[in-house]
């Protein structure tokens, strides 16, 4: 016994529109985004920089306890003291790096996380309101705290 072939439905033209995507509209929007993306670096020109060696680098100390903001240098071995919500919490300089060696926190996150050495990094005690953060100048990360 044959076997017979069903006919294929032939797609109208119109059909064939609706499911193809305009290639002008492709091209358009890859062209946005490609400026899109021009003017984003163009206009943050330190996303790419990587920090050299030579980069200074010091540790800020916020609290938002007491609301105060310290800024130390990290060639400068030294043990930081701060008081926060529940307690001391205890900074180290060590080597160009840093860690909250003792806290008074339950969980003790922080000191769990160890040593920071590079710029952008940052360790939080969240129970105590304190950040400890290394940036490339002494400028303020924090503008002003808000008082209530």
């Amino acid at each position: 016994m044959a076997r017979r072939n069903k006919p294929k439905k032939k797609l109208s033209i119109e059909t064939k529109k609706k499911n193809t995507l305009n290639p002008g509209i492709v091209v358009l929007a890859l062209s946005i985004l490609f400026f899109v993306g021009l003017y984003y670096l163009h206009t943050h020109p330190g996303i790419f920089q990587m920090p050299s060696h030579d980069t200074p680098r010091y540790l800020h100390v916020i609290n938002g306890y007491s609301q105060e903001k310290r800024v130390f240098d990290m060639n400068e071995d030294q043990t930081i003291m701060e008081i926060g919500a529940l307690g001391k919490v205890q900074i180290l300089i060590r080597e160009g790096k840093a860690c909250i060696e003792e806290s008074s926190c339950p969980n003790q996150t922080c000191v769990k996380s160890g040593w920071i050495a590079a710029i952008g990094e940052s360790v939080i005690c969240a129970p105590n309101q304190v950040m400890i953060r290394i940036q490339s100048s002494t400028e303020s990360i924090v503008p002003e705290f808000y008082s209530e």
